[in-house]
């Protein structure tokens, strides 16, 4: 041989950098509610992020890259893994949103089991748990997702869907898998402060959501006017960098310590 390297793939980069035990970490985003005693943290978001040092590291990167290589079910596996062993290494008591891509769900019949027996190795309350969906606008089959997400309320398990928007997937999608929660994507409410038109189609919005029977979350917040129109209306969950940007594990166990008060 010459001595010199066969050029390696994107696969084997991905794998050898992303999927090796120990190379992701979990942050977690407090979901938070307001009442009479101020802001109280009702849930976190796990929230993967890949190798520090790496263009992974980055969330859309890490993630647009799985799926573009065929690893977004493995990835899954992966970010599941290690929010749940994170959570029980730090004795972190919060309810969780654990995320997984649709396609996932539709592909793996089993990855409700692997989540259950996941949650139960690592001692989080079952109902302590909620699979929050992502990519459920991109063209799947709603029909088979739809099945997926019965599987998993008849595991009595919440499912919410992220990055809810105004396009006829996301409707369709809404009206066949009634998810528990609902999550406003944040570029609406951005809109909504000054357009009128934007204001209408996310008052539709919530309407859609709220007929199907849907908790609502307004995420993405980032000003304090974010903030007003949810409130305005109605919506009773809020989450963005405006209250509490993602937290290190060490944090996240008093994540209420942490909420900041908009001014």
């Amino acid at each position: 041989m010459n001595g010199i390297s066969p050029r390696r793939t994107a696969h084997e980069t991905f794998d050898d950098t992303v999927l090796i035990p120990g190379a992701l970490h979990t942050m977690f985003q407090p979901i938070v509610r307001f009442g009479a005693n101020g802001w109280t943290v009702q849930a976190l978001e796990c929230l993967t992020r890949g190798p520090a040092g790496t263009r992974f590291e980055d969330a859309v990167a890490l993630f647009s890259a799985g799926r573009k290589l065929g690893r977004s079910a493995i990835l899954d596996h992966a970010c599941v893994t290690t929010a749940l062993e994170t959570v029980a290494e730090m004795d972190i008591r919060f309810p969780l949103y654990l995320n997984v891509d649709a396609e996932t769900l539709i592909e793996e019949p089993a990855f409700p089991t692997f989540l259950a027996a996941m949650a139960a190795g690592c001692e989080v309350p079952w109902h302590h748990v909620t699979l929050e969906i992502t990519e459920h606008a991109r063209g799947l089959d709603i029909d088979r997702l739809a099945n997926a997400v019965r599987r998993l309320h008849e595991l009595e398990m919440r499912v919410a869907f992220d990055d809810f928007g105004s396009g006829e997937v996301d409707e369709r999608a809404l009206e066949a898998c009634n998810p528990d929660i609902v999550k406003i994507e944040g570029p609406l409410l951005n809109a909504a402060r000054d357009s009128y038109d934007a204001r209408q189609l996310l008052e539709r919005v919530v309407a859609l959501a709220r007929r199907g029977g849907a908790t609502i979350v307004a995420e993405g917040l980032e000003r304090p006017s974010d903030l007003f129109v949810a409130a305005q209306l109605g919506i009773p969950l809020f989450q963005g960098n405006l209250l509490c940007a993602p937290l290190q594990a060490a944090k996240a166990r008093r994540a209420d310590d942490h909420i900041e008060s908009p001014a």
